[in-house]
């Protein structure tokens, strides 16, 4: 479990800064996503993928609530949290090329971090945290969560490595 993944071989690397303790895939009662999609029609599939393909002994242990990446971006506490309390243990941004062209808003950028500083987690999509496509700024500011190294300036994070920061069951 003390692991970094090479793509695409999926070699696995020691890494002590990547741990987890063990855990019952039968202890958990559901996993909640909240996928902020760019709003196209396409992109907003992980709710009808996680529905099909979400289910374990017959329990449908992965919820998913969508939300636009404009809604999001006008007031993303709104949808993150409810009297205080975290709502979902995983965001998923992203799955459309380029985002749609589509960027966090400096306020959603800084609730992603807050929320990723509490301990939860997040997925980004290809094409999220990015200079090409219309340099994503406040995606970018997310880039030390995930690891990615921006100095390039033609970067537009493409490699062979994927660093899991924090692993969960939904992120393995």
């Amino acid at each position: 479990y003390n692991y970094t993944y090479m793509y695409p071989n999926e070699r696995k690397l020691e890494d002590e800064t990547c741990k987890s303790a063990l855990y019952d895939i039968n202890d958990i009662t559901e996993i909640k996503v909240l996928n902020v999609y760019p709003n196209v029609s396409y992109a907003n599939n992980l709710r009808n993928w996680m529905n099909q393909y979400g289910a374990f002994n017959g329990n449908q242990l992965i919820k998913v609530d969508i939300v636009s990446i404009e809604n999001f971006n006008a007031n993303p506490y709104s949808y993150l949290k409810t009297s205080g309390k975290w709502n979902y243990d995983v965001i998923v941004f992203g799955f459309a090329d380029c985002n749609s062209n589509k960027d966090l808003s400096v306020q959603a950028a800084e609730a992603t971090k807050e929320f990723l500083d509490r301990g939860h987690s997040a997925i980004f999509g290809h094409d999220t945290i990015t200079k090409g496509c219309g340099n994503h700024v406040n995606f970018i500011s997310l880039k030390d969560y995930v690891a990615l190294d921006m100095t390039n300036p033609d970067t537009n994070v493409q490699g062979t490595k994927v660093k899991i920061r924090k692993k969960g069951i939904f992120t393995q």
